[in-house]
C-alpha cells in the first residue's frame, strides 16, 4: 500500500531515513533534527510530502518529494529528494509503486518536469531510473554550496 505519509508517521520513517543516509553515506544523522524538518514538511505541504511504502501495516519505504518553480522548466517542478526501500522489500514492486505516486501527485499538482538526483556508483538505481523514463541531463552537473 501506497499513502501519503502524516505527522503520526514520523517515528516509522526515521528509521527508513537513517538506512536511506546510512546507504548512501550521509554523515551526522541527527534523529531530532529529522525529527523537526520532518514536522516543518507535514505543516508545509506547498513545500513537498513524503509518499510511504507499507506492507501489513509497517513501513517498508518511502519517497520525498520536495517542489520548486523554475522559468528554465516552465513552470512547478518536483525533486526526488530521498528515495529508499527498506532491503528485503527491494526488487519487488515497492520502488515502481512508490515511483508512479509520486509521478501521479506531481503531475495533479502541475508539474512540468520531476528531477532527482543518483549516486555515481548506484549502477542498480540508475538502471531503474533508465527503466522508468529517466535520463540524464546532457552538458550539465551537480555543483553544491553550503549556507
Amino acid at each position: 500500500m501506497i499513502r501519503l505519509a502524516e505527522k503520526s508517521d514520523i517515528d516509522a520513517l526515521l528509521p527508513l531515513i537513517e538506512g536511506y543516509w546510512r546507504f548512501e553515506g550521509f554523515p551526522n544523522f541527527e534523529e531530532a533534527r529529522i525529527r523537526r524538518n520532518l514536522d516543518w514538511l507535514f505543516r508545509h505541504r506547498d513545500a513537498g510530502e513524503v509518499h510511504l511504502a507499507l506492507k501489513r501495516g509497517q513501513a517498508i519505504g518511502y519517497l520525498l518529494l520536495v517542489y520548486n518553480f523554475s522559468l528554465e522548466h516552465a513552470g512547478l517542478m518536483a525533486d526526488i529528494d530521498e528515495f529508499y526501500i527498506a532491503d528485503a522489500h527491494r526488487s519487488k514492486g515497492t520502488g515502481a509503486a512508490l515511483l508512479a505516486a509520486a509521478e501521479a501527485t506531481a503531475r495533479a499538482r502541475g508539474c512540468r518536469s520531476l528531477m532527482l538526483q543518483v549516486g555515481q556508483r548506484n549502477t542498480r538505481a540508475r538502471a531503474f531510473y533508465v527503466k522508468t523514463g529517466f535520463h540524464p541531463r546532457s552538458g550539465f552537473e551537480l555543483l553544491e554550496k553550503e549556507l
